[in-house]
């Protein structure tokens, strides 16, 4: 599946590969709970099905376009992508590393063929109550016609932290790795723990900084050991931070805002990244490449800190956490050369919700 089709002339029909894929509504597929694993288990499934069937001639020779091959569809043979659906209201599609709609090349095949983003074709497969329930294969005029354009990309940096620091972190008697802050912070750096008295949004003026140190006092208690069971990346995210501000005295009301902002917890310069693989998303900033964070003090991305909370992926417990200044990361693993970015676009579920039990191609939304 990984070998692309002779020419795009190859490449089957939406409607000849719904109706491969139709025996498959109503099987059980039983969710992990962790988002990758249940998007590989869906991949590995539809290849699986597809297999039984003739596949589209291959080439023998081509030529792939993106650095390291950054963007083309996992089931690439067909051209096609897929994706799990657990909600029942809307679903993020998130497009990784192409402009969807871009006429750009990814690949040259054998025929002389240019295969772009517009040729990769979407299947979304819905999963309700343990069973796949509702099958999509989609275009991307269509997804554009009827959801709008995707955003802009949001580009993503990315940090490698090696398994054997990581059991390292987590056979330690505190399971807690740290460094000291950078020299460029001290100036900002309280006398030990002081309870903060301004809002967690905003920037800190001198001596109102939790050290390094005392941070890991006031930090560590509260979210070693802890279970966090939330299935979507970002509210489980968003679930640590809130631990964290109140582990360091921040008073939030009930439905306090988390903007998503860089660094996380603006007032002590602290980002936060929950982990439970090797890859951690840095998102926008990186330490790699310095920047200027905080203009009144000259902060810079490598002097924010970095705490990076480890999440064993099998039982979503909090296993251990290191803490450091964004200069110090590289002592723990390794940047990812190159960045990653991807294109969003809502769909919009209850729109399509009288297609459950059908495999459906570019289903028609009525109003």
């Amino acid at each position: 599946m990984k070998t692309p089709p002779y020419s795009k002339a190859d490449l089957l029909s939406l409607q000849t590969l719904s109706a491969m894929l139709n025996d498959l509504i109503g099987i059980d597929f039983v969710l992990s709970g962790k988002g990758k694993t249940d998007g590989s288990n869906i991949r590995k499934l539809i290849t699986a099905k597809l297999e039984q069937y003739d596949l589209p001639n291959p080439s023998k020779t081509w030529e792939v376009i993106p650095e390291k091959g950054k963007g083309i569809p996992k089931i690439t043979r067909h051209y096609v992508d897929t994706y799990i659906i657990t909600g029942s209201k809307s679903y993020n599609l998130q497009v990784w590393n192409r402009i969807p709609n871009s006429n750009d090349p990814q690949i040259i095949t054998e025929s002389g063929d240019w295969i772009t983003p517009r040729d990769v074709r979407y299947v979304l497969v819905r999963v309700i109550e343990g069973k796949i329930a509702c099958i999509m294969l989609m275009s991307i005029d269509y997804i554009i016609k009827n959801f709008g354009k995707f955003g802009n990309p949001t580009i993503k940096h990315q940090f490698l932290l090696p398994p054997k620091v990581r059991t390292s972190i987590n056979q330690s008697k505190g399971k807690v790795y740290f460094k000291a802050d950078s020299e460029n912070m001290k100036k900002l750096l309280a006398n030990g723990f002081v309870k903060p008295s301004k809002n967690f949004a905003l920037f800190p003026s001198e001596k109102e900084v939790i050290p390094i140190e005392e941070l890991v006092k006031a930090i560590a208690p509260k979210i070693i050991g802890l279970n966090v069971k939330y299935l979507e990346t970002k509210v489980k995210g968003q679930a640590l931070e809130k631990i964290i501000l109140e582990s360091l005295g921040y008073d939030l009301n009930e439905g306090v805002k988390l903007e998503g902002q860089y660094p996380d917890i603006r007032h002590q310069l602290l980002e936060i990244k929950d982990q439970d693989s090797q890859t951690v998303d840095l998102g926008k900033y990186t330490p790699l490449e310095e920047s200027i964070i905080y203009k009144e003090h000259d902060i810079t991305t490598a002097d924010i800190r970095y705490l990076i909370v480890l999440v064993d992926r099998k039982n979503n417990v909090v296993t251990g956490m290191i803490l450091c200044a964004g200069k110090d990361l590289s002592s723990y693993g390794n940047y990812v050369n190159g960045v990653s970015g991807k294109c969003q676009r809502s769909i919009n579920l209850v729109k399509l919700e009288k297609y459950i039990g059908k495999c459906v191609v570019n289903p028609q939304i009525g109003d």
